[in-house]
């Protein structure tokens, strides 16, 4: 039987349900599994500061992995590394002049 290691949740619509608040349920679930020594981690379409943000204002100071902008950007914890993976370039939009910065 394998074990299981690592546990990524969504947060919208997985993690956290109604009114972007952690409930005590899912509190208790990521604290036994980090309890049990398995990673726990984040994935959503958000940056990693918002995920950051977020995840204080649940009460935590971090999980081990956050995956931001639909994968474009992780967050080793462990490591502490971040990887950018298939980010735009800056680029100029020539019909209207202006510089778009990396996204």
């Amino acid at each position: 039987m394998k074990t299981c290691k690592l546990v990524i949740c969504d947060i919208d619509g997985t993690i956290v349900v109604k009114h972007k608040k952690l409930t005590s349920r899912a509190k208790k679930v990521i604290n036994l599994l980090q309890q049990n020594g398995i990673y726990f981690g984040i994935a959503s379409g958000r940056p990693i500061f918002q995920i950051k943000e977020t995840i204080k204002g649940w009460g935590y100071d971090d999980f081990d992995v956050l995956i931001g902008l639909n994968g474009s950007s992780l967050k080793d914890s462990l490591t502490q590394k971040q990887y950018e993976y298939f980010r735009m370039k800056k680029r100029v939009d020539q019909r209207n002049d202006r510089i778009d910065e990396t996204i």
